[in-house]
């Protein structure tokens, strides 16, 4: 990805210090291949530019609090009232209320939670199980398999190997179709992916046309990804 200047110095963030959750933190270096974040807990990362996110929360969004500010252990809440950098949240164990700084808080990878009562609604449309498509990073989508659902969460185990929490208004059902935009891994071992259209689809595999020559390649559906605008 080349370099858009859409971060600055200074800029306040969400930011990935492990695969699950989002940290706030501020953008102290901008390079062409990623920028530097200090972290409100002290920590420092470089992390590429299509992870960050906005520092922004919004009432009735679900996160995770540090309630003990010296120990790193997270408690579900709901935000109540947002000023500024201080946030009001309710914990979901027990209904107390606390306001606190938002370096104190993180989010899940994919999204910030909804309120309980769409979750509710989303949890009745999907089960352990089901087949679908969960992004694993921003811009694309990937075949995997929801193991259990919880407070909002999917967690998926991917077709790939990978496992991960995903919000329920990320996950899409994995239907796939002959003429479908995708792109797909030529070489199995490595993850570099390669825009192709669907020219079949079997049970288990597919048949993908690669842009680049032309030529037709079978694949089992786990070396494929699409990107979010297809569907």
């Amino acid at each position: 990805m080349g370099h858009t200047n859409r971060w600055r110095l200074g800029d306040r963030v969400w930011a990935p210090w492990e695969p699950d959750f989002l940290y706030p933190g501020t953008v102290v270096y901008v390079g062409k291949r990623g920028l530097v974040i200090e972290y409100d807990d002290g920590d420092e990362g470089y992390v590429p530019e299509s992870t960050l996110r906005p520092l922004q929360i919004q009432v009735g969004s679900q996160v995770q609090v540090r309630r003990d500010p010296d120990v790193n252990r997270y408690y579900w809440a709901e935000v109540l009232v947002v000023d500024g950098e201080m946030v009001r949240v309710r914990y979901s164990e027990d209904d107390s209320e606390e306001t606190l700084p938002v370096g104190r808080i993180r989010i899940p990878r994919v999204l910030l939670r909804l309120p309980r009562e769409q979750e509710e609604a989303l949890a009745a449309l999907w089960k352990p199980g089901d087949r679908v498509l969960a992004p694993w990073e921003p811009h694309f989508l990937y075949p995997g398999t929801i193991r259990e659902i919880a407070s909002g969460i999917a967690l998926i185990d991917y077709d790939d190997g990978d496992v991960g929490p995903v919000a329920l208004a990320e996950l899409f059902p994995l239907h796939l179709e002959v003429g479908m935009r995708v792109q797909a891994r030529r070489e199995r071992f490595e993850k570099v992916y390669e825009p192709a259209t669907l020219t079949a689809v079997h049970e288990n595999s597919v048949t993908v046309r690669y842009d680049s020559d032309d030529s037709e390649d079978e694949l089992d559906i786990a070396y494929l990804r699409l990107p979010r605008e297809t569907l």
